[in-house]
C-alpha cells in the first residue's frame, strides 16, 4: 500500500512538473513570437502600422508629404485615377484603375500623401510602366535592377529578373518601400530624395567629403507636388 501511495505521489509530481514545463514553453514561444513581430515591424515599418506623422525627424519639408489622418476626406475627393489618365500610360482603363488603387493603398500603408507619390512617378517616368532610363532604371518609379533584386529579397517578393520591374504594382510597392528605407537611413527628406534618385552611395560620398548635394531633383519633385495639390477639387 505504501509503495502504491509513493507511486501515486511521484506521478502527481511528474504531472505538475510537466504542466509547469508546458506553461514555461508556451510563454517562451509567445515571447519569441512577439520579438519576431517587433523585429519585422522595425524592418518593414509600413507592414504593421500606418504612420500618420513622421516617426522620426525628417527635415523641414517632411511633414508636408505625410498624409494627415484628419484630411482623409480630401484624399478621397482627389481623383488619382483622373490624374493618371491625363498621361499616355499605355495601360488599359482597368489597368489604370488598378494602378490608382495601388498608389492609394500603398500610400496609406506608409502614411504618404498620395499626391506626393504621384509627383515622384511623374518626374521619374511620366506614368510610363515601360520607361527605361539611360542608366538602366526601369518602370514607374525607376528602380535599378540590382536595387529591385535587393528589395525583393528584403520584403519576400518574387523576383523574376528585370521583367519584374515592369509590373506596375510591384514597381510601386518597391519604390515606396525604398523611399521609406532612405527616410529611415538619412532622417531627412531632401537627403532621402537625392538618395532615391542618385543612390545612397552617392549621398554618403558627398556627405563624407563635406560637399553640398544637388537640389535639382528635390526641387522638381516638390514643385510638381505643389502643382498637383493645386488641382484638387
Amino acid at each position: 500500500m505504501q509503495k502504491v501511495m509513493l507511486f501515486l505521489r511521484d506521478s502527481e509530481v511528474k504531472v505538475r512538473w510537466l504542466k509547469f514545463l508546458s506553461l514555461r514553453l508556451r510563454s517562451e514561444v509567445l515571447l519569441m513570437s512577439l520579438a519576431l513581430m517587433v523585429a519585422t515591424a522595425l524592418a518593414l515599418p509600413g507592414l504593421f502600422f500606418k504612420p500618420t506623422t513622421p516617426p522620426i525627424e525628417l527635415g523641414e519639408i517632411a511633414n508636408a508629404i505625410f498624409n494627415d489622418g484628419n484630411k482623409e476626406e480630401e484624399t478621397y475627393n482627389f481623383d488619382i485615377l483622373q490624374y493618371i489618365s491625363s498621361f499616355e500610360t499605355g495601360l488599359t482603363d482597368d489597368e489604370e484603375k488598378e494602378l490608382a488603387s495601388v498608389i492609394y493603398f500603398e500610400s496609406m500603408k506608409y502614411g504618404y500623401d498620395p499626391k506626393f507619390i504621384l509627383a515622384i512617378i511623374q518626374i521619374e517616368s511620366t506614368f510610363n510602366p515601360k520607361a527605361v532610363s539611360v542608366v538602366g532604371a526601369r518602370g514607374l518609379m525607376q528602380i535599378m535592377p540590382a536595387t529591385g533584386k535587393e528589395i525583393a529579397t528584403e520584403v519576400a517578393l518574387d523576383w523574376n529578373g528585370i521583367e519584374t520591374l515592369y509590373d506596375p504594382e510591384i514597381n510601386i510597392s518597391m519604390g515606396m518601400y525604398y523611399l521609406f528605407k532612405m527616410l529611415l537611413k538619412y532622417r531627412d527628406l531632401r537627403l532621402a530624395l537625392v538618395a532615391y534618385n542618385a543612390g545612397p552611395g552617392y549621398v554618403d560620398g558627398m556627405l563624407k567629403r563635406g560637399r553640398s548635394l544637388p537640389e535639382t531633383y528635390v526641387d522638381k519633385v516638390m514643385g510638381t507636388y505643389e502643382k498637383i495639390k493645386l488641382q484638387e477639387m
